[in-house]
């Protein structure tokens, strides 16, 4: 029992680490992260109507069922034209920041503005990062609402806990794996 309630404890820690704050500027792609549809890019299109850049990136694109197609559709329905819309191939964060990378290589990309949920924000923004070193390309970001439950509440929720769990757990593995320190990002 105390070996959970100890657990518990860390893992409502951890969560309360999960999110960077939004820091929203104009720039020249906003890159949505693949996952937790509608949300993210309901919020990218919004942002493209404010007029915070001319392009949308959607992410994600090679994972099995993705919502990459329902995404440029619902960019559309929300008035963003179809050549302002770009769809990269990538079935991981990694692959998205890599992706992301070569795009804004190739276009001569200087800003990315990123969208991605509250708990992904930090990793997201660490992987982002790491994939640009060396780069001059400025990286801001946004984060999507949950509409049960936000970096306050998701304790309250079991969703939340799957969420911060998962999130906790892919934050080891990308340390393991791609040397992805949490207390660097």
């Amino acid at each position: 029992m105390l070996v959970v309630a100890l657990a518990a404890v860390l893992l409502y820690h951890i969560g309360q680490t999960l999110p960077s704050r939004p820091d929203v500027r104009p720039a020249d792609v906003i890159v949505v992260l693949g996952g937790e549809w509608p949300k993210r890019i309901e919020r990218a299109a919004a942002l493209f109507q404010q007029g915070l850049a001319p392009q949308i990136w959607i992410t994600g694109a090679r994972n099995r069922g993705s919502t990459a197609s329902m995404s440029v559709d619902l960019a559309r329905r929300a008035g963003v034209p179809a050549d302002a819309i770009a769809v990269l191939s990538s079935g991981s964060t990694w692959e998205d920041a890599g992706v992301v990378v070569a795009g804004a290589t190739r276009e001569h990309v200087r800003s990315i503005l990123l969208v991605t949920s509250w708990y992904h924000s930090r990793r997201a923004l660490c992987v982002v990062r790491q994939r640009f070193s060396g780069s001059t390309v400025a990286v801001f970001h946004d984060t999507v609402p949950n509409a049960q439950y936000d970096q306050d509440s998701w304790w309250r929720y079991s969703g939340g806990w799957f969420r911060v769990a998962r999130e906790a757990a892919a934050f080891l593995w990308y340390w393991a794996y791609h040397g992805l320190a949490p207390w660097d990002c």
